[in-house]
């Protein structure tokens, strides 16, 4: 593996062997081993690893890149994760509320006695009984993402089922959209000023439909360190540098899982499941990848070594951000191919914690 030369890897060497310590430093505890730090790496990067990027206490730990670290990379459904972000911030600003009914602003939708029942916060959990839309959004790349999303059926009732897909994700974009249009901004204007411009993250390039709408969920390309930026607004509940940008109230709402699946939350995965005795570890892109409803979302966790307040960012060709914010900790992990392992790779780095 090519990782950016001799001089990068003796400095990221020399940012693992300082002292992880300082006044506002987390108990001894509580912070990542050295030796665990760099376990986890060998094996991120033994399954075909872009970056991997760990920080804690605001201090980067270890940061190792195939690349030039200012390329950005698709970070497929992470993208999700931003907008649950977005959202969160829209209810701060009044836009919206995660209990308001989707046919409030789009009144076609009561015709229909389940679409007539579909709240924003069941779009954003995946449970709003919509046709998932991989083969109209994904396949036959549409003309307008929104209004194909918006035209698709519902197949289940909303709050059955956890069906993960596109169409929630680009129904909720059309619904921003309007609540936006009086403010004369789009939603991915309104998504740089409340979330990555104040963070310092931004993005290298972003797909869109033939109308020009940005894909919502999936399509954003991002380097490890604007990842990072995201993934410490998560840990700090709403918070950079000390300034508040989004409510902790409505950014903890992210963090609640449902139960058609207590291990998702709204557009983030949980660990929660983690404090039970009959936890099990699931490799979420194949169980996605099935193609059917899984039935073991209940017990379902990321890592059994990991804390249970991880949350993590998803994407396919395992594509990750994972946060603990009891740990105040950010790990970057870009890669490709599917032989990597969330539990492994949480194991090695949580060994003996």
């Amino acid at each position: 593996m090519h990782c950016l030369g001799s001089f990068s890897l003796a400095l990221t060497a020399s940012v693992l062997l300082l002292p992880l310590c300082s006044a506002a430093a987390a108990p001894v505890s509580q912070r990542l081993l050295r030796e665990n730090v760099q376990a986890a790496a060998r094996y991120s990067r033994e399954v075909s690893q872009i970056s991997l990027l760990v920080s804690q206490q605001g201090r980067v730990l270890f940061e190792e890149h195939r690349a030039s670290p200012k390329a950005g990379y698709p970070v497929a459904s992470c993208a999700k994760s931003l907008w649950g972000l977005a959202a969160a911030a829209a209810v701060q600003d009044g836009l919206l509320s995660f209990d308001e009914l989707v046919c409030a602003t789009f009144p076609g939708w009561e015709d229909d006695p389940r679409k007539a029942r579909v709240r924003v916060r069941d779009l954003l959990s995946m449970t709003s009984g919509l046709d998932p839309g991989y083969e109209p959004l994904y396949s036959h790349d549409p003309e307008d993402a929104h209004q194909t999303a918006l035209a698709l059926p519902a197949i289940n009732e909303p709050g059955e089922l956890f069906v993960y897909g596109p169409a929630n994700m680009e129904v909720f974009g059309a619904l921003l959209a309007k609540k936006l249009a009086r403010r004369g901004l789009s939603p991915l204007r309104y998504l740089e000023k409340r979330v990555l411009e104040p963070t310092g993250a931004g993005y290298t390039g972003w797909s869109r439909d033939k109308v020009g709408h940005p894909m919502m969920s999936s399509g954003v390309q991002m380097t490890a360190r604007q990842l990072l930026a995201v993934g410490r607004l998560i840990a700090h509940r709403g918070a950079v540098g000390g300034r508040r940008l989004v409510s902790a109230s409505a950014l903890g709402e992210l963090f609640q899982g449902t139960p058609a699946n207590p291990a998702y939350g709204m557009t983030l995965w949980l660990n929660a499941n983690a404090r039970l005795s009959e936890a099990v570890e699931t490799d979420i892109e194949k169980t996605l990848g099935l193609g059917r409803p899984h039935e073991g979302w209940s017990t379902a966790c990321v890592s059994k070594a990991a804390p249970p307040d991880l949350v993590v960012m998803v994407g396919s060709w395992n594509q990750r951000v994972y946060v603990s914010p009891s740990l105040d900790l950010v790990i970057v992990r870009q890669g490709s191919g599917t032989r990597f392992s969330d539990a492994e790779f949480l194991s090695r780095l949580f060994k003996g914690e």
